[in-house]
C-alpha cells in the first residue's frame, strides 16, 4: 500500500469499523488513529503471518494529541484492550438479518490487538494488531468515513469523538441528519443512568456538541424530537452542523472530494503507478499549497514527474 506521507493524513475508515469502534475510550481511540495514520503512510509497519506490527513513535503520539504522559497513556490503553471486563476489548460487527426470533443480537467479534512490547526507554511501543483486524482498516471502498487527523486529535471527549466520526459519514451528503437516543445509548455504550434524559442531555449531548463545535471543522447544533404514540417524550436528536471553512456544505464537499482527488493524484505521480489525466493534474495545481501546508513533499524530482506528466498528456492528446 503506497501513499504519500503527510503530517496530518486524510483518514478514510470504513463505515463498518466507524459503527464497530464506538465503544472505545478516548485513549483507545487515539491508538486507532495513530494506526490509521501509519496505514495510510505506509509506514512503521511490519506484517507477520500472526500479527501487524505497528510502531508508534511516542514523540509522534504526544505532537499529535499534545499529552504530557505520553508513555503511560499509552500503557493503560493497551492494557484496558486486553481487559477482560471492558467491552471495547473486541470489535463487534452486528448482523441484524441473523436476529434471533427471540430478539437475541447476532454479531460477529473481532480482537484488535494480539499483545504489544511497550519501550518507554527507547520512547516507542510496537502494537501487534490482529492482521484481521486490518484488514478491515485498510478496506475503503465506497462507503467510508473521511476527516483529518488534525482535527480529531483536538477532541479529548470520548463521546464526542463517537459523534464527531458519526456525522462524517453523513456531512458529505447533508447538513443534518436524525439519531434514534435508543440507536445512541445503546452503539456508544452509555451507562443505564443516560436513559433519564436530563443525564442524557448534560452528560452528553450538550458536551459532546460543544466541543465539536469548539474543537473541529462544523459548527455543530441540535433539535429534540419527539416521534412515535408518545408525542411528549424525546425519542429522537437530530443534528445540524454547518462547515466552517464554507457556510455552503455542498461546496464544502466538492473542495473535500477534489482534495482528495488531489492526493491521489499525488500518490500516483510519486509512486509511478499511473498516468494521471490532465483533469487530474490540473486539479492536484489548484490544490498544491494546501498540500505542501499539510506536510507533503513538493520537491524537485516531483515537480520533474508533473511536468513530465504534463508532456505526455500533450502528446497523447495531438497523437
Amino acid at each position: 500500500m503506497s501513499l504519500p506521507t503527510s503530517k496530518h493524513p486524510l483518514i478514510k475508515q470504513p463505515n463498518l469499523l466507524t459503527t464497530a469502534a464506538y465503544s472505545l475510550d478516548r485513549n483507545q481511540k487515539r491508538l486507532i488513529y495513530m494506526a490509521l495514520s501509519n496505514i495510510i503512510k505506509n509506514e512503521n509497519i511490519t506484517k507477520e503471518p500472526s500479527k501487524v506490527v505497528v510502531t508508534i513513535p511516542h514523540g509522534e503520539y504526544s505532537s499529535t494529541f499534545n499529552c504530557d504522559n505520553t508513555s503511560r497513556d499509552i500503557r493503560s490503553s493497551l492494557d484496558s484492550f486486553e481487559n477482560n471486563k471492558s467491552n471495547s476489548k473486541g470489535i463487534v460487527f452486528y448482523i441484524p438479518d441473523e436476529d434471533g426470533d427471540d430478539g437475541e443480537k447476532a454479531l460477529e467479534k473481532l480482537y484488535w490487538i494480539t499483545g504489544y512490547k511497550h519501550l518507554p526507554r527507547s520512547r516507542t511501543t510496537q502494537v501487534y494488531f490482529n492482521p484481521d483486524v486490518i484488514n478491515i482498516l485498510e478496506r475503503t471502498d465506497k462507503k467510508f468515513t473521511q476527516y483529518l487527523l488534525s482535527v480529531t486529535a483536538k477532541l479529548d471527549n470520548a463521546y464526542a469523538m463517537r459523534l464527531y466520526e458519526s456525522i462524517c459519514q453523513w456531512r458529505s451528503t447533508r447538513t443534518s441528519y436524525s439519531h434514534e437516543i435508543q440507536w445512541m445509548l445503546d452503539r456508544f455504550t452509555m451507562p443505564k443512568s443516560y436513559t433519564l434524559m436530563s443525564n442524557f442531555r448534560n452528560k452528553f449531548l450538550i458536551p459532546a456538541v460543544n466541543e465539536i463545535s469548539q474543537k473541529t471543522d462544523i459548527e455543530l447544533s441540535f433539535e429534540e424530537e419527539c416521534k412515535g404514540c408518545r408525542r411528549n417524550t424525546v425519542t429522537h436528536i437530530r443534528f445540524l452542523w454547518t462547515e466552517k471553512e464554507d457556510k455552503k456544505p455542498k461546496a464544502h464537499l466538492r473542495i473535500a472530494l477534489t482534495l482528495e482527488d488531489a492526493i491521489q493524484t499525488y500518490s500516483d505521480l510519486s509512486n509511478n503507478t499511473r498516468l494521471p489525466s490532465q483533469i487530474d493534474i490540473d486539479n492536484l495545481k489548484q490544490h498544491i499549497g494546501q498540500l505542501g501546508m499539510e506536510g507533503f513533499a513538493l520537491t524537485p524530482e516531483f515537480f520533474a514527474q508533473l511536468k513530465a506528466a504534463e508532456t505526455a498528456n500533450a502528446l497523447s492528446s495531438d497523437g
